[in-house]
């Protein structure tokens, strides 16, 4: 990049990272949602599903093919992860409260 200002000038190298997604993510339980409610992670990337002393639980949508296995029952006070393995968006909702519903985003 090349800057210049009246008689002043100067450059510098800028590097422009494109598809940079992280290998892996936390996702916290709120009373009735996710936070966030977005995850973009890399393929093969792997996702921290947080639980809060209140029981949630994580069901994947069918569609796309490639979700990972749904984290059943009433998880509490501990941490589950999840490896995402196809490119997709993955939708996921908790069964105990409706409405509490995120995405996460493979690339």
């Amino acid at each position: 990049m090349y800057a210049r200002g009246g008689s002043l000038a100067d450059s510098t190298l800028v590097t422009v990272v494109t598809g940079a997604y992280p290998s892996s993510a936390p996702v916290y339980m709120l009373p009735s949602a996710y936070s966030p409610t977005i995850t973009d992670i890399s393929q093969g990337g792997t996702v921290q599903f947080v639980f809060p002393s209140l029981a949630h639980n994580v069901f994947f949508n069918a569609t796309p093919a490639g979700a990972p296995a749904d984290i059943p029952g009433e998880v509490s006070n501990q941490t589950v992860s999840r490896t995402f393995a196809t490119k997709g968006s993955f939708v996921f909702n908790c069964t105990i409260h409706p409405g509490m519903t995120g995405t996460i985003v493979v690339h």
